[in-house]
């Protein structure tokens, strides 16, 4: 069972973990040189939007999961003295999945809540704002951001029942829900007991909502919050002009260039 008390203490988390250790193959050539997390937009690296998105919420800690190109992410970002932020990296040498990236930001969090992002995900400040607000007032051994789709089939479909999420299905056959996890949420320690308990899948790899399943089968709450922002689809080359326009337009998404200049 659920130890509360520990859980209602120091529930807004200071620790970050960013999974940034893929290629992003779809946009080649773009990311033949460069991991898809430093693609530049707008003069700036992907992965920079979300650090100033996780300083506003209070984050202090940040791991980076690397892996493609590693080197050039701790070479640009380095400590995270720039960004107000205390960066740390380990290496996610095998791709074995999510799941496995994410073991490895175990003593790195030490027993704290922390949020867990993919390193690619271009979302809202206030979307951000929203979901640390939300796990801290509430008793939740996770809460995940849920972005609506016409078709759960390219990701990994939620269904809810309130707002506790009682099942999540990996890449379904069929639509089963309207809702795809957004890769932004926040967890507890529990998590990795889950994760310690899962096989591989049939891709071979150790799937993290399998561990999110693992940690509802055994009892624990897991809430649901939509987003009420979409998200910036940054997937094929076609999208990059897309997602710059609205970078350069809309101050939910993007820092305003004196923000920018505070961190430079």
């Amino acid at each position: 069972m659920p130890n509360w008390n520990q859980l209602s203490m120091n529930r807004r988390p200071v620790h970050a973990v960013l999974l940034a250790a893929g290629r992003g193959k779809r946009l080649a050539p773009h990311t033949d040189h460069v991991p898809k997390p430093l693609l530049a937009l707008n003069g700036r690296p992907l992965l920079e939007y979300v650090l100033h998105h996780l300083k506003q919420v209070g984050v202090l800690k940040l791991l980076i999961v690397v892996g493609y190109r590693g080197g050039m992410i701790q070479s640009y970002f380095g400590n995270g003295y720039k960004w107000g932020i205390d960066i740390t990296y380990v290496e996610q040498t095998a791709a074995y999945g999510t799941g496995a990236a994410a073991l490895l930001a175990e003593s790195f969090v030490d027993r704290h809540p922390f949020f867990l992002g993919w390193g690619d995900i271009l979302a809202a400040e206030t979307e951000y704002q929203r979901l640390f607000s939300h796990f801290s007032e509430g008793s939740y051994e996770g809460v995940m951001l849920l972005e609506p789709v016409e078709n759960p089939q390219n990701g990994a479909a939620m269904t809810l029942v309130g707002e506790r999420v009682v099942s999540l299905v990996e890449k379904p056959a069929e639509a089963i829900a309207p809702w795809n996890q957004a890769g932004l949420s926040i967890y507890t320690q529990s998590i990795f007991s889950a994760l310690k308990t899962i096989s591989l899948s049939k891709r071979g790899e150790l799937e993290f909502t399998a561990a999110v399943q693992r940690s509802i089968d055994q009892g624990a709450f897991i809430a649901g919050l939509p987003m009420q922002t979409p998200r910036l689809h940054l997937t094929r080359s076609e999208d990059i002009p897309i997602v710059e326009k609205v970078l350069s337009e809309d101050l939910r998404y993007s820092p305003s260039i004196a923000q920018f200049a505070r961190d430079d």
